[in-house]
């Protein structure tokens, strides 16, 4: 059950922290002169903005704006520790994609979600209502739903939900690692702003996401880069593979890394990663990422 709680010149340093459309805390990388693109950020569970601090440097030198902002439950909230409901989340994210929109009207718009942030990405976008992107990122989406995830498991959490939605639950004693990266760890667990436990309301909507992910999963028309961890220990690699053969296959990049934990854009091999995602933005081919399509049993 705990396992899940784990799923040219420019200005690197993040712009002070302000508010972000419906009052999320935003972070902002900035590149000198026009951004070629904006991305818009999407933390996992139980994190928060930072977790792209890496990346938005390295984005804002090639050139390409980044908005991370702590999605609602997580982070600096006011709810932090709370289940605000996908439709919440949704609704912040259509949000930011318009300020995306707003502050470069001719640049794409990408959103990148990373783990439970790419769930919540595929679940809002297949939505009638969702802002036009241009391009949708996915880091090791946390999708490990459907007929993946062990139905007395569901059951259990969901009662567990119901009748003690506040009781936390911890991964603790559970030997999975998320990265390589082990100072970035080791840092991760004392930061205040990071939930080290999760209440059972959140990792039950967490559940619910992922299946509503899985689900919405072939509705997707947008071009799609999907970026998968082999040594991810937080979601299993039969998960990933029901995923990625439920993509359609056109305009469907899937990448993989062989030495890649979970948390692909902080792991040790964080950069190759990243120029990767950069690289399909820009329409150029990846440098280091195992590239294979969409569709099919095992893509």
């Amino acid at each position: 059950m705990a396992a899940l709680a784990l799923l040219g010149g420019c200005a690197v340093l993040p712009e002070p922290e302000a508010a972000a459309p419906v009052t999320r805390p935003l972070l902002r990388y900035e590149p000198l002169g026009e951004p070629k693109a904006t991305i818009v950020a999407l933390h996992g569970f139980n994190d928060r903005k930072a977790a792209f601090l890496p990346f938005g440097a390295l984005a804002a030198e090639r050139g390409v704006r980044v908005l991370a902002y702590d999605q609602g439950g997580f982070g600096a909230n006011a709810d932090r520790g709370g289940w605000v409901g996908t439709e919440q989340l949704a609704v912040d994210l259509f949000a930011t994609i318009e300020e995306a929109r707003r502050l470069a009207p001719e640049a794409p718009v990408i959103v990148l979600g990373e783990s439970m942030g790419a769930a919540i990405a595929i679940a809002a976008l297949a939505k009638p209502e969702a802002p036009r992107v241009d391009g949708l990122v996915l880091a090791a989406p946390a999708v490990w739903a459907g007929d993946q995830l062990n139905p007395l498991f569901r059951l259990s959490l969901w009662f567990v939900a119901a009748v003690a939605p506040d009781l936390d639950l911890s991964a603790e004693g559970l030997e999975i690692q998320a990265s390589d990266n082990i100072p970035m760890l080791v840092a991760l667990g004392r930061d205040p702003l990071y939930l080290s436990t999760a209440r059972a309301e959140a990792l039950f909507g967490l559940v619910r996401v992922m299946d509503q992910a899985l689900t919405a999963a072939p509705e997707l028309v947008v071009p799609r880069l999907v970026l998968i961890g082999e040594r991810d220990e937080v979601v299993p690699a039969r998960a990933f593979d029901a995923f990625v053969a439920r993509l359609t296959p056109e305009d469907c990049t899937v990448a993989r890394y062989p030495d890649g934990w979970h948390l692909l854009l902080r792991d040790l091999g964080r950069d190759r990663v990243g120029h990767d995602v950069l690289a399909w933005i820009e329409g150029e081919p990846l440098a280091t990422g195992i590239a294979g399509s969409c569709g099919g049993p095992t893509s």
